[in-house]
């Protein structure tokens, strides 16, 4: 049955072993471009009305309006989404024995890969946040737990 629990789970699950990638609309950097060039007349001038009539004939419209690149912005900026299976079979740890390399995909692969050695049937286990590093400090068991429970809805023992 649907309850609230089950949708928590849900979109802690798609957040841990997923990613989003959406580009930003070519329309806010020019349009600003136009308005910063020096030549260009400002706002009220007669170049910049030239300018905004062929860019809404470009984009097939009589008139740019309020909100216009919000719209641009779904018909030409890519938006990916991808989830990652393998992902929902790893556990996780502060302590992991594997680590994901999503950063470096291009082809919306991921790997995950061995950082300790792992034995004939034990689990392989990720770290699901961001653990630290020497250079910065590592992160407290407090600052862990609590970024666990609020983003992936359980509480870590380790």
């Amino acid at each position: 049955p649907l309850s609230l629990e089950l949708l928590h789970s849900l979109a802690s699950k798609a957040a841990r072993n997923g990613f989003g990638l959406r580009t930003q609309s070519p329309f806010k950097p020019y349009y600003t471009g136009l308005l910063r060039k020096a030549n260009y007349g400002g706002r009220e001038s007669a170049k910049h009305s030239e300018h905004m009539q062929k860019l809404a004939a470009a984009l097939g419209k009589d008139r740019l309006y309020r909100g216009m690149d919000r719209e641009i912005e779904s018909l030409v900026a890519p938006e990916i989404i991808a989830l990652f299976p393998l992902t929902t079979y790893c556990n996780h740890s502060c302590s992991p024995n594997a680590q994901v390399r999503s950063q470096e995909f291009v082809d919306a692969h991921i790997d995950v890969v061995a950082i300790k050695d792992i034995a004939i049937g034990n689990e392989v286990c990720i770290s699901y946040i961001g653990l630290g590093d020497l250079r910065w400090g590592w992160r407290s068991k407090f600052q862990r737990q609590k970024e666990l429970q609020g983003r992936y809805l359980f509480h870590c023992e380790c």
